[in-house]
Order: structure tokens, then C-alpha cells, then sequence
């Protein structure tokens, strides 16, 4: 994972900042738990959901290409096709113009493709 680029260890090594296994385990358990945790406290979670859609109707209405990460059918990204998860994408007038890869430690793959999985096992217990 980067930020502006950058790979997020070494972001953090610049900032003084401590990542590290413990800490990707932290974050990756709090977002887990966020959407509930915002619910459990203010009933809701609608303003959130109106901001990003705001942010991206402007993108598209206004000719305004931004970077957001929301969910579309993958085409080959990551090995992946034909199953939709939320990866970064260039959202412009034409909805999801390009895909954007990036490098992601081995860790970070397996987690992608056990949701590949999932949301494929998913998808056939439906059908």
C-alpha cells in the first residue's frame, strides 16, 4: 500500500510514525468494527454515505475526475475478473474511467483474493 506513491512503511519511517504488524492489525480490526461502532452511537450512518455520493456525482455531473475507491466489476486488475470489490479508481463523466494498481505487500494480496472468494461464494449461494 502507498501514500502519494510512497510505500506506507516508508511514509511512516520519514514521519516518525511506527507501523508495523501490530499496528496494520490495529487498523484493519477498528475498520472492521467503525461502521458499526458509528452506528451503535449515532443510530446511523447516512452523512457519510451522502458525502462520498455527493463527491462523486460532482466527479461525473461536473466533468471533475477524482480518485475514490468504490466498487466495479474487475476486468483482469489483480488477477482478478468478473466479481466487483472496492479497489482506487479515476471516477470521471463516464462513471469508472480507469482502475489504479497498486503494489501491495503479499499480506495485502491474500486478504484481496480471500474477499474475491468470499464475495464469489456469496454470489453462487444466491443463485
Amino acid at each position: 500500500m502507498t501514500i502519494g506513491g510512497i510505500p506506507i512503511a516508508e511514509h511512516c519511517a520519514d514521519a516518525g510514525l511506527e507501523w508495523s504488524d501490530q499496528v496494520k492489525a490495529e487498523i484493519a480490526e477498528k475498520t472492521k468494527r467503525m461502521g458499526a461502532e458509528i452506528i451503535a452511537a449515532k443510530g446511523r450512518t447516512h452523512y457519510g454515505i451522502a458525502t462520498c455520493t455527493c463527491q462523486l456525482a460532482d466527479a461525473i455531473i461536473n466533468q471533475r475526475p477524482t480518485i475514490s475507491c468504490v466498487s466495479s466489476v474487475l476486468m483482469g486488475e489483480h488477477g482478478c475478473r468478473g466479481v466487483a470489490l472496492s479497489v482506487p479508481s479515476v471516477v470521471g463523466p463516464s462513471g469508472v474511467q480507469q482502475r489504479i494498481r497498486e503494489k501491495w505487500a503479499p499480506e495485502e494480496y491474500r486478504g484481496f483474493f480471500d474477499s474475491v472468494e468470499k464475495v464469489r461464494d456469496t454470489i453462487k449461494s444466491l443463485n
